[in-house]
């Protein structure tokens, strides 16, 4: 399930800057003619970023460790790998201060037989300080890497098969690569340690996964140890079907002395991004998953807190199928309800690894984009602010006689809220999805498109849903949406309803259900004219193509033309009568120069102009 049309500016080759209504600052992409990934990005002493993934385009053969350095803009500066003649993969990357880095993965080239864990600390020119393997002749690898506050060395969280199944391997290295202690920690039979971070108190955190024996899904599990890597506590936690996948890839200790935990929760190609808080002991206090496509895949692989104490999650949303995967950037609140969500992508996958908060108080995000850059998939690394986008427009809604009890084939009617809090004009879309007992997201059973909203205008109206007689009894979440569908959500909404016990239909009936709103709907949200001319286009700065909008408020003699910096007229998009309404029209530049043009709306004897900018 691919959106109508991409936000495709931001995976173009070549690095440039431009405000996005001032969320994007640049974006590039990175790699060779094969394939390139992002795992984890760190920020340099001067500003600038330093990225780490994949590469089969460079190096010494097979896979390599591949590390590119960007100026503050995301410019390259230079890349770099390390590795041997076989296969290499980093996983973490940690500025450790005094002009190091230190990165960590796995490497099958060197060490003691099968995988092993492969360091390598770097200096801040790319040159290797030096370089080492831990592990056992078994398969051993690490995810993440850490430096103790008192400067003694790095502590590096993976796993290991070689004590007798797979069990959460921690070690500690001093400064200069020397291995200092080894722990296995966790269950009794497949076990992962993910993720590790320094705690306020001067401990260490971990997240990953475990299972009660070979036949368990797996939990997400949290353990707290001491400088010398012995257990503190340890907690986990399974979602409450019992039978779903339950995985912790990212922990941070939050500012009320918690700890918040992202991952995922589901089966194979099914599964929500899972957000996980507790308190400073470990004790669960919310967990909260998020799924935005119907029987899609959603997985959150990094978390970190934002100012106001919300979080901002990163991840991939997809429907399970090759080329169905986006990027998104999720944020909540303090007690983690979705505040809203930005997907992007193109036409292949695109997958979020790691965000982190910028030193200018915004926000750095690594990751794989197949759709942009080279042919077989480059590293990606975009730059953004998540402020202006936060709440641009609000939605509320509020049954009219709760609770909401209702037998299948009746109704109920609730009151919807729209608000535009900004003083620009916005264009937004309202979509509602059902969250249904037994079976889960599914929609959009109702969906309106290209609502305009003047400055600060506030819409209301009576809604009324239609249960179908097939509808399986149960407690449902009614979920509103407002945003650009399938693009980003500025706003969400919902609430409860149950339906009661039926003797209609059975479980395969379902997907004949029809959620209907009956012809008696006052909606003016739906209703609405436009009251004046305006004219807009989104996105701009763009790439390939834009959608232009227009309102009208009276049927009239329109026309729509596009006309180059020079003055002369490139394309005409409408020219006729035009009945009233918001209009929407796609310009596809795909065969003309980049640069600046300007569209320009005739509406009897008014004109509108506006100048917008195409870049390949």
């Amino acid at each position: 399930m691919k959106k109508a049309f991409v936000i495709s500016i931001l995976f173009m080759l070549f690095s440039f800057s431009f405000s996005f209504g001032q969320e994007l600052f640049w974006s590039n992409t990175y790699g060779g003619p094969d394939n390139e990934s992002g795992n984890s990005v760190c920020q340099t002493d001067n500003g600038g970023y330093i990225a780490v993934g994949r590469t089969w385009s460079y190096g010494a053969g097979q896979a390599d460790f591949y590390v590119v350095a960007t100026d503050e803009n995301g410019n390259e500066l230079w890349y770099e790998t390390f590795g041997g003649s076989d296969f290499e993969e980093p996983e973490d990357i940690k500025n450790v201060g005094g002009g190091a880095f230190v990165i960590v993965g796995r490497t099958k080239s060197f060490g003691a037989g099968d995988y092993d864990i492969y360091v390598v600390k770097m200096a801040a020119d790319g040159s290797e300080i030096w370089s080492n393997t831990y592990g056992t002749s078994g398969y051993d690898d690490a995810y993440s890497v850490v430096a103790a506050p008192d400067g003694s060395g790095y502590l590096i969280v993976g796993s290991t098969n070689y004590y007798g199944g797979v069990k959460i391997y921690l070690i500690k290295v001093s400064p200069d690569g020397d291995l200092l202690w080894e722990r296995t920690i966790a269950g009794s039979s497949y076990n992962d340690g993910y993720y590790i971070d320094t705690t306020s108190d001067g401990n260490y955190i971990i997240s990953g996964d475990v299972t009660r024996d070979v036949n368990s899904d797996y939990d997400v599990y949290l353990s707290k140890v001491d400088p010398s890597g012995n257990q503190i506590w340890s907690v986990t936690y399974d979602s409450p079907s019992g039978t779903a996948d339950d995985e912790g890839f990212c922990v941070h200790e939050t500012s009320d002395g918690g700890f918040i935990v992202s991952g995922r929760s589901g089966h194979w190609y099914s599964g929500d991004a899972l957000l996980l808080k507790t308190d400073a002991d470990g004790n669960i206090l919310w967990t909260r998953q998020y799924n935005f496509y119907d029987y899609g895949d959603e997985c959150s692989w990094s978390v970190t807190e934002a100012d106001d104490g919300g979080f901002i999650l990163t991840g991939e949303a997809g429907t399970g199928g090759w080329g169905s995967y986006d990027l998104f950037l999720i944020k909540t609140n303090s007690v983690g309800n979705l505040l809203w969500a930005w997907f992007l992508g193109g036409n292949e996958d695109e997958h979020g690894a790691c965000i982190i908060p910028t030193n200018d108080g915004n926000y750095a995000v690594v990751g794989e984009s197949n759709s942009y850059g080279d042919a077989d998939g480059d590293l990606y690394l975009l730059k953004f602010s998540q402020e202006s986008i936060e709440e641009a427009v609000s939605i509320d809604m509020a049954p009219n006689n709760p609770p909401v009890v209702v037998p299948p084939g009746g109704s109920f009617t609730y009151t919807g809220y729209l608000t535009n809090n900004t003083e620009q004009i916005r264009g937004v879309d309202i979509w509602i999805m059902l969250d249904v007992p037994g079976i889960g997201l599914y929609g959009p059973i109702m969906q309106m498109n290209n609502i305009s909203l003047d400055p600060y205008q506030n819409l209301s109206g009576a809604v009324t849903q239609d249960i179908p007689i097939y509808a399986p009894a149960g407690t449902y979440k009614y979920i509103a949406y407002c945003g650009d569908y399938n693009n980003f959500i500025y706003d969400s909404t919902w609430f409860e309803f149950t339906v009661t016990n039926s003797t209609q239909g059975n479980s395969d009936s379902w997907e004949l259900a029809c959620w209907n709103l009956n012809n008696e709907i006052d909606n003016p949200i739906a209703q609405q004219l436009p009251q004046s001319n305006n004219l807009r286009n989104y996105p701009n700065p763009f790439n390939a193509q834009t959608s232009i909008s227009f309102d009208v408020p009276t049927a009239d003699n329109i026309s729509l033309e596009i006309y180059n910096i020079m003055g002369q007229k490139v394309a005409t998009l409408v020219n006729g009568n035009i009945e009233a309404g918001t209009h929407t029209v796609v310009w596809n530049a795909g065969d003309y120069s980049s640069g600046i043009y300007f569209y320009k709306l005739t509406a009897g004897n008014k004109v509108f102009t506006k100048r917008m900018t195409l870049l390949k």
